[in-house]
């Protein structure tokens, strides 16, 4: 057998940046976002002036630690690959259907490819490591076709770059937008060609639903941009549906020889929809990580096939023949016996996802902790959620979203640490929930309270739009404070926030009136407004 880890360290010394062969490996898309299963593909161009028989020719995968090998397609009999034309080998679930099947997956480096003609090698394209190391959903690609290798968008079974080409992409993952609030879609324009761009564009973002197809937002834009360089555009769109729609953008140029890449599109959903994500525990202590999905539908809702991704792509799918009943909760958890342990009113409504579990981070330092994406079977985003670290280094303890009710495109604004005793409620209403969200002055449930009947009794309070902080007292009649509720910063629409009926040394307060006092901070540092509200708590004891 071959010794491939000598071979390619002979080639990484030898094998020039340009290949002058009569067939190459033209393309390579390695690691795909999430599952790479199936999605994978390599590409052959043939650039001589001929035609080229492939009988005999086949592709290995080398692996770059330990130099063994595996084939991962063999040409049939009287295969050719034409003058200037391409050959794609790929997955099942390719995007372009590929016309030859690869044999097994590309692993994700440091590795090579090699094509073989017998047991000559003809080229190789090596990855990782020292080498051209792609993003998830980038492919390796000679740039222009049959020359030097630089990581690009995909071109299966396409030529890897025009001369005079501009694609419009959507920047960074979208997310599920408000009912009724326009939005900023910002996409991405990209000189693709091999020459400059200098000129005029014409930006259109069209919504459609049932057949019908409307224009929510347009933008025209002025472009100098050499080739490989890129411009964030935001576009501003209103009138964008309820419900499940498909946007699409398009960029519209004079010159451009490339219309593939001139327009995307993706379907989703407005917010809140159907299936909510209500609560979330991402740094737990023993029951793992979860998350929690409610339907605030009326109807049962099928969630086979449904997958939960993450900013990285990981991701996990619920299984088959699974239904979310209306009005109820369901409970998708890293470990379901761990979380039925530490959550026992929680059991029976948990399930694990099957493929993976999307990694829950606690904060990168730039204000964004994570994003969790909700995708039904067909790949339409029914929710979106972006959270920050809200319970600094404490484990066990939950966020929690203010209401079902709120659209969950509102960034860092629904959600609240979770006040519960036991860090959480799986499966249960919310800690803060209320189901009103005040516009003004503050909300009390219930009013009268009863500690040993109710619990507990919360207060919500509308937050306005300069306060950045604030401080919720409790005190009686007399002026006596009895307890300091809650403090922090103030990052939803509202804060919400509870109180069990006992005073600051823990000892049950006696039947009466009592008044919460919640004060704001502003930017300047002093306390900008004061709100109060009043509670009967009855005790049985005077």
């Amino acid at each position: 057998m071959k010794t491939w880890r000598f071979l390619l360290l002979i080639l990484a010394i030898t094998v020039p940046d340009t290949v002058f062969s009569q067939v190459v490996i033209n393309e390579v898309y390695y690691d795909h976002p999430g599952s790479d299963s199936g999605f994978e593909f390599i590409e052959l161009y043939c650039p001589g002036g001929a035609g080229v028989s492939l009988s005999g020719w086949s592709i290995i995968m080398i692996d770059g630690r330990t130099g063994g090998s595996r084939e991962l397609w063999a040409a049939g009999s009287g295969r050719v690959i034409e003058s200037g034309g391409l050959i794609l080998i790929g997955g099942d679930s390719c995007v372009v259907s590929p016309a030859d099947l690869l044999a097994g997956s590309i692993e994700n480096g440091p590795d090579a490819v090699a094509l073989l003609r017998g047991s000559e090698e003809i080229d190789l394209a090596r990855y990782g490591g020292d080498d051209p190391g792609c993003t998830a959903g980038s492919s390796l690609s000679r740039r222009p076709d049959g020359s030097g290798f630089v990581c690009s968008q995909p071109t299966p079974g396409l030529r890897n770059f025009h001369d005079l080409d501009l694609s419009v992409s959507f920047c960074g993952p979208l997310h599920v937008h408000c009912i009724s609030v326009s939005s900023d879609i910002h996409v991405y324009l990209e000189n693709r060609g091999l020459e400059g761009f200098s000129g005029n564009g014409f930006l259109t973002v069209s919504s459609m639903q049932e057949g019908f197809r409307s224009v929510v937002g347009s933008r025209q834009v002025s472009l100098s941009l050499n080739g490989g360089e890129g411009q964030q555009i935001r576009v501003n769109c209103t009138g964008l549906p309820s419900g499940i729609s498909t946007l699409e953008i398009c960029i519209e140029t004079d010159g451009d020889t490339n219309p593939v890449n001139d327009r995307e599109s993706i379907s989703f959903n407005s917010s809140p929809g159907e299936v909510v994500i209500t609560e979330i525990m991402y740094r737990p202590d023993g029951s793992g990580e979860w998350i929690e999905l409610f339907n605030r539908s009326s109807v049962a809702v099928d969630l086979s096939g449904w997958s939960v991704t993450d900013r990285s792509g990981a991701s996990g799918s619920i299984a088959g023949g699974v239904e979310i009943e209306a009005g109820s909760f369901l409970v998708i958890a890293q470990d379901p016996g761990a979380v039925s342990s530490i959550f026992p009113a929680s059991a029976g409504m948990i399930m694990s996802l099957a493929g993976g579990w999307p990694r829950l981070n606690d904060g990168d330092g730039n204000g964004t902790a994570e994003e969790i994406f909700l995708r039904r079977s067909d790949g339409t985003m029914m929710e979106s959620v972006v959270y920050r670290s809200m319970i600094g280094d404490e484990k066990g303890r939950s966020i929690e979203r203010l209401s079902p009710e709120l659209c969950s495109a509102d960034r860092n604004g629904i959600w609240l640490r979770c006040g519960a005793a036991a860090g959480g409620t799986p499966g249960e209403w919310n800690y803060c929930h209320t189901g009103v969200i005040p516009v003004v002055g503050m909300f009390v449930s219930p009013e009268p309270f009863c500690p040993e009947l109710d619990g507990m009794v919360r207060f919500t309070v509308a937050v306005g739009p300069t306060e950045i902080s604030y401080g919720a007292r409790l005190f009686d009649m007399s002026g006596r404070e009895v307890s300091r509720l809650a403090s922090g910063p103030v990052d939803a629409p509202a804060v919400s926030f509870g109180w069990d009926g006992r005073d600051s040394s823990g000892k049950r307060v006696v039947t009466g009136l009592y008044i919460c006092v919640v004060e704001f901070t502003g930017s300047g540092g002093g306390v900008c407004r004061r709100e109060k509200g009043t509670v009967a708590v009855w005790t049985g004891q005077r």
